[in-house]
């Protein structure tokens, strides 16, 4: 009877998951950049940011990435699939944690203690519906956990970037370790050939980004731990380590806390709220923090028969009180939502359309829904999907001013928060009218679209011959006729200038690079040795 009963507790904490998922969360901006390279691959334009933009991994989700790929190709993809993916994923993964204590034996009543932890905790519902991969992530690591497979734990590598953390920690416990450890390891390894191949790079391009952000890894994880009541069980966990009745699921779970421990305490944690970092190791965390009760159980019930169940209940109500006051707050203010920052994609692509701009260069801190919305090319200013910023990082002011006002020069950009200092460089006033603001900061075009409807890099009358005209021009030349045309012609009636792309790579100077990444995006090897010069420059 008990065994029934505790199915039912556990698959019943999987639809609240799943229902808390789908009424607190909304889709962020992050997912938006993960569904935008899905859609770019799914019409056969690669694994990039837009149609237009370079190779650049400013993703660290591939194997999500690809997910969403396939529902674009099912034509079922966008935000509604990633959103419920990860919810029901989720889901799943609270009901795999329920079947971790009992798996060499018949469940009992306190196994669905953990699965209700998740299902009622914020940070973890929240992320579940964000439409990224943490619902993914989450049920790889139950499996993990309660199938101890390597082809499970090999999936947490290609999914998170500290996803080889957890397969070393869980390699700790295997029995046939390096054999266990090599099938492991194997996604990760054939995803780095792939990476090398593709984006002539050992490691994303966020790996260089984010290393220069810091927002205090053990206050982050401080942070987190005091955001709900039920994380205070967690310091009572050693004892299901010492009682006999828990001490096998107590130790398969500390694998997966103590590696989300180190990589927050390494990566300084993340500027979002809601402790996304933490998210992914809650399955493991809600599985410890349930098996407290049982523990207390089997240790001091011979003094109080009631001591398991008085503290499993208080652990319930804890987190029951924790979800009311916290739910309802992020689910009125969520983290940086992918609508509002696609509402200003849209923006974007009605004032191109107005000046009469195809494909304009749009720079702006957050880049998801601007991808996904404005048909353009979005030059990252967080430095994520730019190879330049990336490498010296978005606080480099001067750095940042330089390259984007006398290198990049977009035909349109964003000054917001992180980087409101562009609004005091002279060459913003000098070639950008401002010409909307609001709750997004501010929107800038350059003068002279806005003035006349013509492109100051471009000729009086683009010629004919555009390919000719392209041969004949010095590569500074090559580049601005290219940048114009693209801007103003239709993609059909452009021309195929790869070959001559290879041609200038090969001259292997800044600006001949700068203009063969320009013509051709898929110029990896070249984007590389042209960051190289930049860099080399900048010193």
């Amino acid at each position: 009877m008990e065994a029934r009963v505790a199915k039912i507790a556990i698959a019943a904490a999987a639809a609240v998951a799943l229902a808390h998922a789908l009424w607190v969360s909304a889709v962020t901006d992050d997912a938006g950049i993960s569904l935008a390279y899905a859609r770019c691959l799914a019409s056969g334009q690669g694994l990039r940011l837009t149609p237009l933009s370079p190779r650049v991994e400013a993703y660290s989700d591939p194997l999500w990435v690809l997910w969403l790929a396939l529902g674009y190709l099912l034509h079922i993809g966008g935000p509604a699939f990633a959103r419920w993916s990860g919810a029901l994923l989720a889901s799943a993964a609270v009901l795999v944690i329920g079947l971790v204590p009992s798996r060499d034996r018949q469940p009992r009543l306190y196994d669905a203690l953990g699965p209700w932890l998740l299902a009622l905790d914020t940070t973890y519902t929240f992320w579940a519906g964000s439409g990224l991969e943490s619902g993914a992530f989450a049920l790889a690591l139950g499996l993990t956990i309660l199938t101890s497979s390597p082809i499970a734990a090999g999936l947490l590598a290609v999914l998170r970037p500290e996803g080889p953390l957890y397969i070393a920690a869980f390699a700790l416990l295997q029995p046939r370790r390096l054999r266990w450890l090599a099938i492991a390891a194997l996604p990760i390894a054939c995803w780095v050939v792939f990476r090398r191949l593709y984006y002539a790079e050992w490691l994303p391009n966020s790996f260089f980004a984010k290393r220069h952000w810091d927002y205090g890894g053990f206050w982050y994880l401080n942070g987190w731990f005091l955001d709900a009541l039920w994380h205070w069980a967690l310091y009572l966990s050693p004892l299901a380590l010492i009682a006999r009745s828990t001490r096998r699921a107590a130790m398969i779970a500390l694998p997966g806390c103590a590696a989300a421990v180190a990589f927050i305490l390494y990566s300084r944690g993340d500027w979002m709220g809601e402790h996304r970092f933490a998210a992914h190791a809650l399955p493991a965390a809600a599985l410890a923090a349930g098996l407290v009760p049982p523990a207390v159980q089997e240790l001091f019930g011979h003094r109080d028969r009631d001591a398991g169940w008085l503290s499993a209940g208080l652990l319930l109500v804890l987190a029951a009180i924790s979800a009311r006051v916290r739910s309802l707050d992020r689910k009125l203010n969520p983290e940086l939502p992918l609508s509002y920052i696609a509402e200003q994609g849209r923006w974007f692509r009605k004032t191109a359309d107005r000046l009469g701009l195809t494909s304009p260069r749009i720079a702006h801190f957050d880049i998801g829904g601007l991808a996904l919305e404005s048909g353009g090319e979005v030059i990252d200013l967080a430095g994520l999907g730019d190879l330049y910023i990336g490498r010296i990082g978005y606080q480099s002011q001067t750095a940042v001013r330089n390259y984007l006002f006398d290198d990049v020069k977009p035909e349109m950009l964003n000054i917001h928060g992180p980087c409101q200092y562009l609004a005091d460089d002279p060459r913003l006033k000098r070639d950008y009218w401002l010409s909307a603001t609001g709750a997004w900061g501010e929107n800038w075009v350059r003068k002279t679209l806005e003035l006349d409807g013509l492109d100051d890099r471009c000729p009086p009358r683009l010629p004919e011959d555009l390919l000719g005209a392209l041969e004949k021009s010095t590569a500074v030349g090559a580049r601005d006729l290219w940048l114009c045309a693209r801007a103003h012609l239709p993609e059909k009636s452009l021309p195929d200038v790869s070959p001559l792309a290879r041609k200038l790579a090969a001259a292997g100077t800044k600006e001949a690079l700068d203009a063969a990444v320009t013509l051709d995006p898929d110029l990896a090897t070249a984007s590389k040795r042209l960051l190289e010069l930049r860099l080399q420059s900048r010193k």
